[in-house]
């Protein structure tokens, strides 16, 4: 039997260890205003200005990070794509149970096929911290500039 979904379950944070973090909370962040949280470490960057490598892809630039996870303006070097590479951050990947929530919430996404969702590629373990390339949008920052108009 399908119910609608309840913003507070989606929204749910899995806590560092003896911490708690505040459900339903918009932790999202730029680079800029980052604590001293451990950011993924990546491979060399192939070309200068970039951040590095992370297995098939190229790390272009941080765009933010929140509670769980990084996002990264990343190319797929295979299919020669622009993507948005999320990234879940080291100390959550420790947590099993954290690293289970990352995965199910990239396969859930999957799922879901529409024109104001990102559409996400794959969830993979292969390195240390999951992984989940999604679709680049520019749809936020396009909202936000007609408004001003």
């Amino acid at each position: 039997m399908n119910r609608p979904i309840d913003k507070r379950e989606s929204t749910e944070q899995v806590p560092a260890q003896g911490a708690s973090l505040p459900s339903g909370h918009d932790e999202t962040v730029t680079a800029a205003a980052s604590g001293a949280e451990a950011l993924p470490t990546f491979s060399s960057p192939m070309e200068s200005g970039e951040v590095g490598r992370l297995g098939p892809y190229r790390i272009v630039k941080e765009l933010g990070h929140g509670g769980m996870g990084a996002v990264y303006a990343a190319i797929d070097t295979q299919l020669e794509r622009k993507l948005a590479l999320k990234v879940m951050l080291p100390q959550f990947a420790a947590n099993p149970a954290a690293k289970e929530r990352f995965l199910r919430e990239a396969r859930a996404a999957a799922q879901i096929s529409h024109d104001n969702v990102v559409t996400v590629y794959e969830a993979d373990e292969r390195t240390a911290s999951p992984i989940s390339p999604c679709s680049f949008s520019r749809a936020i920052r396009s909202t936000s500039t007609s408004r001003r108009r």
